[in-house]
């Protein structure tokens, strides 16, 4: 799909390397990174990511696995793979060890906690709901009820919610049998309850009907601008969207875990690079990764084949016979360091 629509040119390559397979191979890290230690299992990764790099700069099958990984700006993936196992790590134990001495504790949102983030308001008829955030209005005594839905909770969902739990409410607090009215402003939510075919119903759906009393009517009621009840949702999503969660001095935030374990990484990747017997051509130009990455925006075929040293200069057409002097004009031998 995505070489009809886009091709498969070098950028297009690296954004479906980075967004689909590097995610699939980090999955579950936490359990099997201390295999990323052996020779054999770190050449396997190889094997499997070296076609890939090569495919992604356009270079030769010849050109070394060192060189395209650093000029595509794609990290070894068992290296991503122990980046993401430490972060996980920290994340589960709630706890970091710097250098593997000193443990700091690092604050991770409990189960309990949920942070919306910035959510788009979504315009459904005339009413205006954030996503994450459900309202309930129960009595005098307790009007309102406000809880963060997971940002991946959809408008239905966050409804369904709202109007089962109006219905626990009542058959726990109102055991007269005297109507009750649930008024919910979503009139697809209320549709679906509606459905002939039961199968099709979501399952908070079949739990609504199955214990909803026979004396509470489900009603939908357009919503009214000028209400008050919807200007109090509105400044409460408002509110919750815009909140964070408290900054703890005591502890280190995940974003300076990520930070540090990505540095660190990088290092590796780095010391890897300087360390590998192979792409001796690119670091004649490029010493460190660092600064060969800095051509992954620009990766083509020609800087492909310059930077791993396999084309577009004298020694390498003289040695396939495609010029006779390999010299420049000025008297000096053609190198990629020249050029």
């Amino acid at each position: 799909m995505a070489r009809s629509k886009y091709g498969l040119g070098c950028k297009v390559i690296r954004q479906l390397v980075q967004s689909i397979i590097a995610p699939i191979l980090m999955y579950g890290s936490a359990v099997f990174f201390g295999a990323m230690k052996f020779k054999s299992i770190q050449d396997d990764i190889r094997r499997f990511q070296r076609p890939i790099a090569q495919l992604a700069c356009k270079s030769y099958r010849t050109a070394a696995f060192i060189s395209t990984t650093a000029i595509t700006d794609i990290m070894p993936f068992n290296l991503q793979i122990i980046e993401r196992a430490y972060i996980n790590l920290a994340k589960i134990r709630r706890r970091y060890w710097i250098n593997n001495e000193l443990a700091v504790p690092v604050d991770t949102p409990d189960e309990s906690e949920i942070d919306p983030g910035p959510g788009p308001m979504i315009l459904t008829g005339d009413a205006t709901v954030v996503p994450n955030i459900m309202f309930l209005q129960i009595n005098a005594d307790k009007p309102w009820y406000w809880l963060l839905m997971p940002t991946y909770c959809s408008l239905l969902q966050a409804d369904h919610f709202c109007v089962l739990k109006a219905i626990e409410w009542i058959i726990e607090n109102w055991p007269y049998q005297h109507s009750v009215y649930v008024i919910n402003n979503n009139l697809g939510a209320l549709a679906h309850l509606m459905k002939k075919d039961k199968n099709n119903l979501a399952n908070m759906a079949k739990d609504i009907i199955r214990t909803c009393p026979h004396n509470v009517a489900i009603i939908w009621k357009k919503t009214d601008r000028s209400d008050n009840i919807y200007r109090n949702c509105k400044r409460v999503a408002k509110r919750a969207a815009n909140s964070n969660r408290p900054f703890d001095y005591s502890m280190a935030p995940m974003a300076t875990v990520k930070k540090k374990e990505h540095c660190d990484i990088l290092a590796e990747w780095d010391k890897m690079y300087r360390l590998n017997k192979f792409g001796t051509t690119i670091k004649q130009i490029c010493s460190t990764v660092g600064e060969a990455r800095k051509f992954a925006p620009y990766a083509n075929f020609w800087l492909s084949q310059t930077l791993t040293g396999h084309g577009q200069f004298g020694a390498h057409l003289k040695r396939f016979g495609f010029i006779n002097d390999p010299s420049c004009p000025c008297g000096i031998q053609i190198k990629v360091s020249y050029i």
